[in-house]
């Protein structure tokens, strides 16, 4: 999931994406592994946390399997 961040607005509806994203999961009896999950900022340093399910998603400055 993607969503270009400007404003603190942006974060707020990025974390409704992901709580939309779990809202579906658990209609069609689907689990994503959240520690497979994480978060990575590509242009700058965000302050926000976000919440997959229940669980703080890893920030990480990298990841190998997008």
């Amino acid at each position: 999931m993607y969503r270009k961040i400007r404003e603190n607005y942006d974060e707020i509806l990025l974390q409704q994406d992901l709580d939309s994203l779990v809202s579906w999961t658990k209609k069609w009896c689907l689990k994503f592994n959240v520690d497979k999950c994480k978060v990575m900022h590509v242009a700058h340093t965000g302050q926000h946390q976000y919440v997959l399910d229940g669980a703080k998603l890893q920030e990480v400055q990298q990841e190998r399997d997008l």
